[in-house]
Protein backbone atom coordinates (compact mmCIF):
# COMPACT_ATOMS: atom_id res chain seq x y z
CA UNK A 1 0.00 0.00 0.00
CA UNK A 2 1.13 3.55 -0.72
CA UNK A 3 1.09 5.67 2.43
CA UNK A 4 0.18 8.91 0.65
CA UNK A 5 -2.68 7.41 -1.41
CA UNK A 6 -6.07 8.93 -0.55
CA UNK A 7 -7.41 5.52 0.50
CA UNK A 8 -6.09 2.04 1.11
CA UNK A 9 -6.71 -0.37 -1.77
CA UNK A 10 -10.42 -1.21 -1.82
CA UNK A 11 -9.69 -4.94 -1.72
CA UNK A 12 -7.95 -4.48 1.64
CA UNK A 13 -10.85 -2.91 3.57
CA UNK A 14 -14.20 -4.11 4.83
CA UNK A 15 -16.76 -1.86 6.51
CA UNK A 16 -18.79 -3.24 9.41
CA UNK A 17 -21.83 -1.31 10.64
CA UNK A 18 -22.58 -2.34 14.22
CA UNK A 19 -26.29 -2.79 14.89
CA UNK A 20 -26.27 -5.28 17.76
CA UNK A 21 -27.00 -2.86 20.57
CA UNK A 22 -30.20 -2.90 22.60
CA UNK A 23 -31.22 0.62 21.40
CA UNK A 24 -33.08 1.16 24.67
CA UNK A 25 -32.85 4.96 24.58
CA UNK A 26 -33.94 5.08 20.93
CA UNK A 27 -36.85 2.70 21.47
CA UNK A 28 -36.28 0.74 18.26
CA UNK A 29 -33.40 -0.46 16.11
CA UNK A 30 -31.03 2.34 15.13
CA UNK A 31 -30.19 0.47 11.93
CA UNK A 32 -33.75 1.13 10.80
CA UNK A 33 -33.64 4.88 11.34
CA UNK A 34 -34.48 6.51 8.02
CA UNK A 35 -32.75 9.22 6.01
CA UNK A 36 -34.88 10.42 3.11
CA UNK A 37 -36.93 7.24 3.26
CA UNK A 38 -33.97 4.84 3.33
CA UNK A 39 -32.57 2.92 6.31
CA UNK A 40 -29.48 4.71 7.63
CA UNK A 41 -27.51 1.44 7.49
CA UNK A 42 -28.15 1.25 3.74
CA UNK A 43 -27.23 4.92 3.32
CA UNK A 44 -23.88 4.31 5.02
CA UNK A 45 -23.30 1.17 2.95
CA UNK A 46 -23.90 3.04 -0.31
CA UNK A 47 -21.63 5.87 0.81
CA UNK A 48 -18.65 3.59 1.53
CA UNK A 49 -19.17 0.86 -1.09
CA UNK A 50 -17.09 2.49 -3.89
CA UNK A 51 -14.02 2.58 -1.63
CA UNK A 52 -14.03 -0.87 0.03
CA UNK A 53 -14.31 -4.57 -0.73
CA UNK A 54 -17.48 -5.14 1.31
CA UNK A 55 -19.96 -3.57 3.70
CA UNK A 56 -21.66 -5.75 6.32
CA UNK A 57 -24.23 -5.16 9.03
CA UNK A 58 -23.25 -6.73 12.38
CA UNK A 59 -26.39 -7.91 14.17
CA UNK A 60 -27.55 -10.15 16.98
CA UNK A 61 -30.20 -12.03 14.99
CA UNK A 62 -29.91 -12.21 11.22
CA UNK A 63 -33.60 -12.90 10.65
CA UNK A 64 -34.56 -9.44 11.89
CA UNK A 65 -32.52 -7.64 9.21
CA UNK A 66 -32.63 -9.78 6.06
CA UNK A 67 -35.16 -7.41 4.52
CA UNK A 68 -32.49 -4.67 4.38
CA UNK A 69 -30.73 -6.58 1.61
CA UNK A 70 -27.27 -6.23 3.16
CA UNK A 71 -24.63 -8.86 3.96
CA UNK A 72 -25.10 -9.78 7.62
CA UNK A 73 -22.51 -10.83 10.19
CA UNK A 74 -24.06 -12.37 13.30
CA UNK A 75 -22.73 -11.66 16.78
CA UNK A 76 -24.04 -14.74 18.55
CA UNK A 77 -23.23 -13.50 22.08
CA UNK A 78 -26.54 -12.86 23.89
CA UNK A 79 -25.09 -10.01 25.97
CA UNK A 80 -25.26 -6.48 24.53
CA UNK A 81 -21.74 -5.04 24.71
CA UNK A 82 -19.75 -3.24 22.04
CA UNK A 83 -16.73 -5.48 22.59
CA UNK A 84 -18.72 -8.49 21.39
CA UNK A 85 -19.28 -6.75 18.08
CA UNK A 86 -15.59 -5.85 17.82
CA UNK A 87 -14.57 -9.43 18.56
CA UNK A 88 -17.04 -10.79 16.00
CA UNK A 89 -15.63 -8.50 13.32
CA UNK A 90 -12.01 -9.34 14.10
CA UNK A 91 -12.67 -13.09 14.15
CA UNK A 92 -14.54 -13.09 10.84
CA UNK A 93 -12.98 -13.80 7.46
CA UNK A 94 -12.47 -10.84 5.17
CA UNK A 95 -10.09 -8.03 4.21
CA UNK A 96 -7.04 -7.09 6.25
CA UNK A 97 -8.46 -3.78 7.48
CA UNK A 98 -11.86 -3.51 9.19
CA UNK A 99 -13.59 -0.15 9.58
CA UNK A 100 -16.15 -0.30 12.39
CA UNK A 101 -19.00 2.19 12.29
CA UNK A 102 -21.91 2.88 14.60
CA UNK A 103 -25.31 2.84 12.93
CA UNK A 104 -26.25 6.00 14.87
CA UNK A 105 -23.57 8.18 13.22
CA UNK A 106 -25.36 9.14 9.99
CA UNK A 107 -22.86 11.77 8.83
CA UNK A 108 -19.67 9.69 8.61
CA UNK A 109 -18.24 9.22 5.13
CA UNK A 110 -15.19 8.01 3.18
CA UNK A 111 -13.01 10.87 4.46
CA UNK A 112 -13.15 9.12 7.84
CA UNK A 113 -11.60 5.97 6.35
CA UNK A 114 -8.83 8.03 4.79
CA UNK A 115 -8.06 9.84 8.06
CA UNK A 116 -7.97 6.71 10.20
CA UNK A 117 -5.90 4.76 7.67
CA UNK A 118 -3.35 7.55 7.28
CA UNK A 119 -3.06 7.81 11.06
CA UNK A 120 -2.35 4.08 11.33
CA UNK A 121 0.12 4.20 8.44
CA UNK A 122 1.94 7.21 9.84
CA UNK A 123 2.34 5.71 13.30
CA UNK A 124 2.86 2.08 12.31
CA UNK A 125 -0.13 1.03 14.41
CA UNK A 126 -2.55 -1.79 13.58
CA UNK A 127 -5.47 0.58 13.75
CA UNK A 128 -6.74 4.00 14.68
CA UNK A 129 -9.65 5.73 16.38
CA UNK A 130 -10.65 9.31 17.23
CA UNK A 131 -9.60 11.23 20.30
CA UNK A 132 -12.01 14.13 20.67
CA UNK A 133 -10.38 15.54 23.79
CA UNK A 134 -7.87 14.50 26.43
CA UNK A 135 -10.46 14.09 29.17
CA UNK A 136 -12.58 11.56 27.29
CA UNK A 137 -9.65 9.67 25.80
CA UNK A 138 -10.00 7.41 22.77
CA UNK A 139 -13.39 6.79 21.17
CA UNK A 140 -14.09 3.11 20.27
CA UNK A 141 -16.34 4.06 17.35
CA UNK A 142 -15.69 4.72 14.59
CA UNK A 143 -12.43 2.80 14.52
CA UNK A 144 -10.11 1.01 12.11
CA UNK A 145 -8.65 -2.38 13.08
CA UNK A 146 -6.23 -4.71 11.31
CA UNK A 147 -7.20 -8.38 11.36
CA UNK A 148 -3.86 -9.25 13.03
CA UNK A 149 -5.24 -7.72 16.23
CA UNK A 150 -7.43 -10.78 16.73
CA UNK A 151 -4.31 -12.65 17.87
CA UNK A 152 -3.74 -9.98 20.53
CA UNK A 153 -7.20 -10.22 22.13
CA UNK A 154 -7.14 -11.45 25.72
CA UNK A 155 -9.88 -12.24 28.29
CA UNK A 156 -8.35 -9.66 30.63
CA UNK A 157 -9.32 -6.94 28.17
CA UNK A 158 -12.74 -7.21 29.79
CA UNK A 159 -16.00 -5.74 28.47
CA UNK A 160 -15.14 -2.05 28.23
CA UNK A 161 -14.58 -0.87 24.66
CA UNK A 162 -12.32 2.01 25.71
CA UNK A 163 -10.05 -0.53 27.40
CA UNK A 164 -9.98 -2.56 24.18
CA UNK A 165 -8.77 0.33 22.02
CA UNK A 166 -6.08 1.10 24.59
CA UNK A 167 -4.92 -2.52 24.88
CA UNK A 168 -4.95 -2.87 21.08
CA UNK A 169 -2.79 0.28 20.92
CA UNK A 170 -4.92 1.96 18.29
CA UNK A 171 -3.32 5.22 17.20
CA UNK A 172 -5.24 8.37 18.16
CA UNK A 173 -6.62 10.46 15.30
CA UNK A 174 -7.17 14.09 16.27
CA UNK A 175 -10.15 15.35 14.21
CA UNK A 176 -10.70 19.03 13.54
CA UNK A 177 -13.94 20.86 14.40
CA UNK A 178 -15.63 20.09 11.07
CA UNK A 179 -14.65 16.43 11.32
CA UNK A 180 -15.91 16.23 14.90
CA UNK A 181 -19.32 17.39 13.70
CA UNK A 182 -19.60 14.30 11.46
CA UNK A 183 -18.98 11.97 14.42
CA UNK A 184 -22.18 12.91 16.22
CA UNK A 185 -23.91 10.01 18.01
CA UNK A 186 -27.70 10.15 17.97
CA UNK A 187 -28.99 8.03 20.82
CA UNK A 188 -32.63 9.00 21.42
CA UNK A 189 -35.79 9.41 19.36
CA UNK A 190 -35.96 13.11 20.27
CA UNK A 191 -32.36 13.68 19.18
CA UNK A 192 -33.07 11.91 15.89
CA UNK A 193 -36.14 14.08 15.27
CA UNK A 194 -34.05 17.20 15.92
CA UNK A 195 -31.33 15.95 13.56
CA UNK A 196 -33.86 15.36 10.76
CA UNK A 197 -35.36 18.81 11.35
CA UNK A 198 -31.93 20.46 11.04
CA UNK A 199 -31.25 18.60 7.78
CA UNK A 200 -34.50 19.90 6.32
CA UNK A 201 -33.55 23.47 7.18
CA UNK A 202 -30.09 23.21 5.61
Amino acid sequence: MVADAPFPAARDVGVYILAGGASRRMGHSKARLELDGEAVARVLARRFAPHVASVSLVVKRESEYRDLGMPLLCDATPEHALVHGIRTVLESSGPAWRLLLACDMPDVGPALLSALWHTAQRTGALGSCPRLDEARGLEPLPSLWHRDLRAAMRPEWGLTARTWVQRARLAPWEPGPMEISTLQNINTADAWAQYIARRRVT
